[in-house]
């Protein structure tokens, strides 16, 4: 009995410090802050729930993925892996209330289970697409209200009751604590790892111009240590008790390895997907704990400071003898490299670096570099230094990490900002080889199961050539090639040595053996070796090059309308003098324009080195005709390919970008402007899904030597330091050719300025291309007129050619970028937190309303989800059996590029085709859209807008009426309501739900008996439907036209 009591007192007194040591005041712990994390993971629970896609093209999985794990009481066990709480396919029942009620997915409860924590994993496609509710990598969360059932537990001691009577308390405990409403619970962040960063020029903010101009210093350049990532962080004084305790994952897991986690890490492309025996997490807890013990500290001591911060320690794990990388960590260097400090908040805040180092050394770990710069040309310029001595502090290095600030005024202004600068040579090739050998010992694997199951065939393994080397194997770096061989015969000799490379064993180890025979061969040997690989080129892959015997280099873009190849050859033209040919200069050629343009660049070959032929060459056809136009008269020819990948964006977003940069460019081009050629965003779209793409295994795409790539959005200058890094340099020597010196930064900028601002086509600065487009539009008025005159009242409609294709709706194509002015006008006089303007077109709004509204829009134009071009859908495809459709789509003459209502068809060489005589079948009673005038006003449009009416999903405009300028008819429309889409949140919304939304909408209204007062918003708790009514109604202009987008 007196233990008994004793025992209580104990737990008594325990549960008593717990609760101070729980009620202390924690950093970046407000209430605030509290609710921003709240928000935050019940979006995660959301987009779970309802199994949100991504917008990637290639990665059309969840945005958003989680596991579930489990703490032990005082840490006494390794967490343990529960289950994959996102919904799968065909599952009987939603997986996703364990998640919400913060329990297992199995009904047992074991003694010492105290908290569940989901661990977070984000599509690693959609960080940059703006998609995702979070950019952190690494997120650990819990519910809070979970450890009111720890305290229960505890507070009761287990000799007092049967372990089953004990397991069925604590089950009503926690039944009673979950039985509350789930949207009401408070979740709180365990482990907050670093919010993704990308490397220089990869996404808008770490454009080189933008960091320049949008950040400021200091610049804190830290050291990128190569290793796995380790977490850190204290548990909950409910649940690990007044002594603290300490718990450490990877970027996703913690604990012990378990087949589950195994087999769902195993579908992402991830450092963990490929776990050794050992966990990534139990390793680093391992090295944790020696690192402390080493300074007379215990994991309890760390966890109950960790805690105390409301910090994660955020550290490197680099120990070869556990997992191979691709830079060497010898014993003697082994350890965890302490390198970030996180607030447990849902923003990203971080230590500065300075304080980061003093608790490192303070714990005992392994100090992570780092220089400060307080301008960013002196990152840039150290970055250079560092890159052109091969090393760092006498050692090969991956890269650095710079934080910075943002600077005021911008999104995000005064918040930490990271990027990434990531050197190529020596660990990208390093890295190159430890790919290929994986997939190369993975091939192997397979030829000899193949071989055993059937002697007989005689076949080759899977994915090789009749030579044994595989055929899609891509390799950029040319000692790479030798480095195949090496491996190849060595698989042979050897196998008994890749067993666990794929579990990053033995990477260093065969690779010190290829560079050891490597470097006893003479400068003259691996000259030659090098040679006889680019002789074999056919062969080798694609992207690798040496010293052949070319004579001449012909540079082709691969490309679409807007990617910045001319911005591209003008700068590379004006750093090294190469021959710049513009395929647009040659579209006045009344025959064979495009022969035109070869033949210019087989001429300038007979005095020129380098030509670049610059012309989109979007398609298989382009590229071969310029190569054996060339080869006929120059046979040692290289061939170079400049290719804009398409891979990363979405087709919409591309369409933006292009449509964009045509608008912002204007007349500085010879033939697309938006003035001569007003459905350019048509014959923007007609070239995006024409494209086709760099296929380095077939004609024409093989013959290529070289190839460097880019991707629409990049920003000029990054491609073109690329370009001379990769090609210039390398391959045709120190200033790419000629007596040019090699191009500083500054020279390069320079260049790219040049070719942006002061650069313009010969035939603009003549006038001719002005004179060319009068010409052309006068020709083509002409002939509409000539063919409009021959068609007669009652005559038949001519049957429709094989080419022209149905538009997939008839709409009022808005001017671009008005939807984008009219939402500048209405925020710009609105500061942070002050009031609106008095006299504003959105009327009397409380300050709360206006900037829920106003901070919608910012997120959504941060993620390019609100364009510059807009419509009003008036007749849609789907509505094709209706005889109004017909008549519509009737109106497009066959017989040439004419339109009458709208120019569907591309403009004819990028002219603009005017509008023509409407003429309806006789037996259609309904209105043309176009009427029966020639006249541009009458498919010219203003659109009245008095609402604006917004979800988290879809904006729109509710439009009340449209006019014809000329005459102030209505268009013929089948919409039940009219309205502007504004944006969306993502690209699995589509644009038709505002149909859906204004239904809604115009329900309630009727609900209230119709009465809509103007200063009140549909915010009813159970309606996520927001509108605001307008004082007075928003005009937009447009022109009638059919859309194929």
């Amino acid at each position: 009995m007196v233990s008994s009591l004793n025992t209580m007192n104990q737990l008594t007194k325990q549960l008593e410090q717990t609760r101070i040591h729980a009620d202390e005041k924690r950093v970046h712990d407000t209430i605030s802050d509290l609710e921003r994390t709240d928000r935050l993971i019940h979006e995660l629970v959301t987009y779970a729930d309802n199994r949100i896609k991504g917008a990637s093209s290639k990665r059309g999985r969840n945005l958003v993925h989680g596991n579930l794990f489990e703490l032990d009481s005082f840490g006494n066990a390794s967490p343990v892996f529960i289950s994959d709480i996102t919904p799968g396919e065909g599952e009987g029942e939603d997986s996703t209330e364990t998640l919400k009620k913060g329990g297992s997915s199995e009904d047992k409860v074991k003694e010492d289970k105290i908290l569940s924590v989901t661990s977070w994993r984000m599509n690693e496609f959609e960080y940059s697409k703006g998609t995702l509710p979070s950019l952190a990598r690494g997120l650990f969360t819990y519910r809070e209200d979970d450890l009111k059932v720890t305290a229960v537990s505890l507070s009761k001691p287990k000799m007092e009751k049967s372990k089953t009577a004990q397991a069925t308390s604590t089950t009503e405990a926690q039944a009673s604590s979950r039985t509350e409403d789930d949207d009401q619970a408070h979740y709180r962040i365990l482990i907050r790892g670093y919010d993704k960063f990308f490397n220089i020029g990869e996404v808008e903010r770490t454009k080189q111009d933008w960091l320049e101009k949008q950040t400021e210093g200091p610049y804190e350049v830290t050291l990128k240590e190569n290793g796995c990532i380790i977490f850190m962080a204290g548990m909950p004084p409910e649940l690990a008790g007044p002594e603290g305790g300490c718990v450490v994952s990877s970027k996703h897991f913690m604990g012990a390895l378990d087949p589950k986690i195994n087999q769902s890490n195993s579908k992402d492309n991830d450092a963990e997907s490929k776990q050794p025996a050992i966990s990534h997490s139990t390793k680093g807890k391992e090295w944790l704990g020696r690192t402390l013990a080493a300074k007379g500290k215990t994991l309890k001591d760390f966890g109950r400071w960790l805690w105390s911060q409301n910090l994660t320690a955020v550290a490197e794990l680099c120990d070869d003898s556990f997992e191979e990388h691709v830079l060497e960590y010898p014993a003697d260097k082994a350890g965890l490299y302490l390198h970030g400090l996180n607030y447990n908040t849902a923003d990203f805040q971080t230590v500065p670096s300075k304080r980061v180092q003093e608790v490192a050394k303070e714990w005992g770990f392994r100090v992570t570099d780092y220089v400060t710069f307080n301008k960013y040309e002196q990152v840039m310029a150290f970055a250079d230094k560092i890159r052109n001595a091969g090393e760092y502090d006498n050692r090969a290095v991956e890269g650095f990490v710079v934080r910075c600030t943002v600077k005021q005024g911008n999104l995000g202004a005064g918040k930490t900002h990271f990027f990434k600068i990531k050197y190529d040579e020596p660990y990208l090739m390093y890295r190159e080889w430890r790919e290929v050998t994986k997939r190369l010992w993975s091939i192997e694997t397979k030829k000899l199961i193949t071989e055993a199951k059937s002697s007989k065939t005689g076949k080759a393994g899977a994915g090789t050539t009749e030579t044994g080397t595989p055929a899609k194997i891509r390799m950029k770096y040319p000692l790479t090639e030798k480095y195949v061989e090496f491996v190849l015969a060595l698989m042979k000799k050897q196998p008994e040595l890749f067993v666990n490379y794929n579990k990053n064993q033995g990477i260093i180890a065969i690779r010190d053996m290829f560079l050891k025979e490597w470097e006893s061969k003479s400068a003259k040997e691996q000259d030659a070796a090098l040679t006889a690989v680019a002789k074999d080129g056919s062969k080798a892959s694609t992207n690798n090059f040496a010293a052949m015997d070319f004579q001449r280099t012909v540079i082709i873009p691969i490309a679409t309308i807007g990617c910045g190849k001319t911005t591209v050859s003008v700068a590379l033209n004006k750093l090294f003098g190469w021959t710049h040919v513009c395929s647009d200069d040659f579209n006045h050629v009344r025959k064979s324009p495009g022969q035109s343009f070869i033949k210019e660049v087989v001429r300038q070959l007979k005095d020129n080195i380098v030509v670049i032929a610059d012309r989109n060459n979007f398609e298989y056809g382009h590229r071969q005709r310029v190569i054996d136009a060339v080869r006929a008269q120059y046979p040692k020819t290289r061939f170079v390919a400049l290719y804009w990948s398409h891979d990363d964006l979405p087709l919409a977003m591309m369409r933006d970008i292009g449509i964009e940069r045509v608008k912002s460019r204007g007349a500085n081009h010879q033939t697309l402007t938006p003035e001569h050629c007003p459905d350019y965003d048509i014959v923007v779209q007609r070239f995006l899904r024409g494209f086709e793409p760099l296929d380095p295994l077939t004609e024409p795409d093989s013959n290529f030597s070289v190839v460097v790539e880019s991707k629409i959005g990049e920003e000029s200058l990054v491609f073109v330091e690329r370009i001379v890094k990769e090609f210039a340099i390398p391959v045709l020597g120190a200033g790419g050719i000629g007596n040019h010196a090699v191009p500083t930064p500054a020279k390069i900028k320079e260049a790219v300025r040049y070719a942006r601002e002061d650069w313009k086509p010969h035939r603009v600065i003549t006038g001719e291309a002005e004179k060319f487009h009068k010409a052309q539009q006068e020709k083509q008025e002409k002939r509409a007129k000539t063919e409009a005159e021959g068609l007669t009242e009652g005559a038949p409609v001519p049957e429709k050619s094989r080419k022209s294709r149905e538009p997939k709706y008839f709409g009022i194509a808005l001017e671009n970028n008005s939807v984008l002015d009219f939402l500048d006008e209405q925020f710009a006089e609105l500061p942070k937190g002050g009031r609106p303007p008095a006299s504003d077109a959105l009327g009397p709004r409380t300050s709360t309303e206006w900037i829920q509204l106003r901070d919608q829009i910012a997120a959504w134009r941060q993620k390019n989800r609100i364009g510059p071009g807009h419509h009003i859908t008036l007749i849609h495809i789907t509505a094709r059996v209706d005889e109004l459709y017909s008549t519509a789509n009737g109106i497009i003459i066959p017989s040439s590029s004419t339109l009458l209502s709208s120019p569907v068809l591309a403009p004819e060489k990028g002219v603009a085709a005017p509008t023509a005589t409407a003429t309806a079948s006789s037996s259609s009673s309904s209105r043309p859209l176009a009427q029966t005038s020639s006249a541009t006003d009458d498919i010219e449009c203003t659109a009245f807008v008095d609402y604006i009416v917004w979800t988290n999903r879809v904006m729109s405009l509710r439009v009340t009426h449209a006019e014809r300028n000329k005459n102030g008819k209505q268009p013929d429309t089948m919409q039940a309501s009219l309205h502007i889409t504004v944006g969306t949140v993502d690209d699995k919304v589509r644009p038709f739900e505002s149909n859906v939304l204004l239904k809604e909408w115009n329900d309630k209204l009727k609900h209230q008996n119709s009465k809509v007062e103007s200063a009140a918003g549909l915010n009813e708790k159970k309606s996520d439907i927001s509108y605001i009514k307008l004082t007075r109604p928003a005009k937009f202009s447009g022109k009638i036209k059919g859309m194929f987008y």
